[in-house]
């Protein structure tokens, strides 16, 4: 016999709005070249807080075209020296 209704995680998570929705894995993707790694340039880019189709609805059409990149480094100054 099927469930008659959702798990309570899967009703918990379609209450969250978009805007208030953890997008964890995007805090941790970065992007970095081959010859800034290769030149000893620790730094990269960080992958924009929100999908494209949620910076669309929330900013506007040309928010998805062009997101705010944040350049990041890949090992604090200290651990350098």
């Amino acid at each position: 016999m099927p469930p008659t209704s959702c798990s309570p995680a899967a009703s918990a998570a379609s209450a969250i709005p978009d805007t208030e929705a953890a997008f964890h894995a995007r805090k941790r993707i970065f992007f970095a070249t081959e010859l800034d790694l290769h030149c000893g340039r620790l730094r990269g880019f960080r992958v924009p807080r929100h999908p494209p189709e949620l910076r669309r609805r929330l900013e506007g059409a040309k928010a998805g075209r062009r997101p705010a990149i944040e350049q990041v480094t890949f090992l604090p100054d200290r651990y350098l020296r």
